[in-house]
């Protein structure tokens, strides 16, 4: 019995795995290729359309190794998944790490924030990144700019982040700079209900 329910446990997640590789969904024109390496690589172009689990990326040229679960993307880039949607010159995607590298005009958002930057390393599964190089970070009213910005959006829907290099904070017609700027979203809404707790 035991076994049974192992071999199922077993059955069922090589079966989740398979279903959130990256997949090709179309291309106008696909050649297999083998690189320096001597590794087998598709070259695909034309209306070049993948798909990872609930994330679809779109794009004009594309070269992607099956074998390890890599894809890089160029040419009018867009990742979709639900409400978020990443916009770039290039994209490299790691399916195996669910590790996105985005390069040139990076442009990332959701219903809560959004992002630009010149290169944004996304880690999907944790809805966390970090952004580098002229990067401007949009929540809830405010905007951050700065040289570098690492988030990360708690189950609040809110995201937590570390900005560092000429910050600038821009809330209504306040501004503030610095070097360093820390907001941890989780500790924000605990102290705000901590101190109306206080006042009840």
């Amino acid at each position: 019995m035991n076994r049974i329910l192992l071999i199922g446990a077993l059955l069922s997640s090589l079966a989740a795995q398979s279903e959130d590789r990256l997949r090709l969904i179309q291309a106008d024109l696909l050649e297999n290729i083998t690189d320096k390496d001597g590794k087998a690589v598709q070259y695909l172009t034309g209306n070049v359309k993948f798909q990872k689990g609930a994330a679809t990326i779109t794009c004009q040229s594309a070269l992607y190794m099956n074998r390890d679960g890599i894809g890089s993307f160029t040419d009018n880039v867009r990742m979709e998944k639900e409400e978020l949607t990443l916009t770039a010159d290039s994209l490299r995607l790691d399916s195996k790490n669910d590790i996105v590298t985005a390069q040139g005009s990076v442009r990332f958002s959701d219903s809560e924030y959004s992002l630009k930057s010149r290169l944004l390393t996304f880690y999907t599964e944790m809805d966390s990144g970090i952004a580098e190089g002229d990067v401007e970070f949009l929540q809830k009213g405010q905007t951050i700019t700065a040289g570098k910005i690492i988030y990360k959006k708690e189950s609040n829907d809110a995201a937590s982040y570390r900005a560092e290099g000429n910050v600038t904070i821009q809330e209504e017609e306040r501004t503030a700079t610095c070097g360093i700027s820390i907001y941890n979203a989780v500790l924000y809404y605990f102290s705000f209900f901590l101190y109306i707790y206080k006042f009840l």
